[in-house]
């Protein structure tokens, strides 16, 4: 089972225009790939995964495994904050916001704000299957002050309502 590393890697001179472009493309490819399967596993329901072959699987650097940890940890931990922001996140991993935005967007594709919000619908999710709380329950659970949103965010994600959800698994 090899994983393959998304790095940069130095090309000696002289090299063609050709070269450069194949090894820019394929970088750029890879890239999204790794967005792709991040965001993957991240974020869809267990029922939605599919599975990624582990030896085409681009891995992230140690670095940006640490950075997406600690952003998690960070965002876990302060889920149920409405007023947790883009600058918060930004300072829990020691960054400014421009750098911050930048890192985000390319791990995982999204902005900071997507982010965010995919990780408290996610978490709304589970907390709608465990069946223990109701929706605006739920809703200020996950850092929304309007469950009246709450269900608009979770529409526009899931494609459904947080009310049919629950009683879909009710069914």
């Amino acid at each position: 089972m090899s994983r393959r590393k998304i790095e940069w890697l130095h090309i000696t001179k002289p090299f063609s225009a050709t070269y450069l472009k194949a090894r820019i493309h394929n970088l750029v490819e890879q890239r999204k790939r790794l967005q792709q399967i991040y965001c993957q596993t991240l974020f869809s329901p267990k029922s939605e995964k599919k599975s990624v072959k582990e030896e085409n699987m681009p891995v992230l650097s140690a670095s940006d495994q640490k950075f997406m940890d600690k952003l998690i940890q960070t965002i876990t931990e302060n889920m149920d904050n409405c007023d947790f922001s883009v600058d918060n996140m930004a300072l829990s991993v020691d960054m400014s916001r421009s750098n911050f935005f930048r890192k985000l967007k390319g791990i995982t594709g999204q902005s900071p704000i997507d982010f965010l919000k995919q990780m408290k619908m996610k978490r709304a999710l589970q907390l709608i299957e465990n069946k223990e709380y109701n929706i605006s329950e739920i809703a200020y659970m996950v850092g929304f002050n309007d469950a009246h949103y709450f269900s608009k965010c979770f529409k526009q994600t899931y494609g459904i309502s947080p009310t049919e959800y629950k009683n879909n698994i009710d069914r």
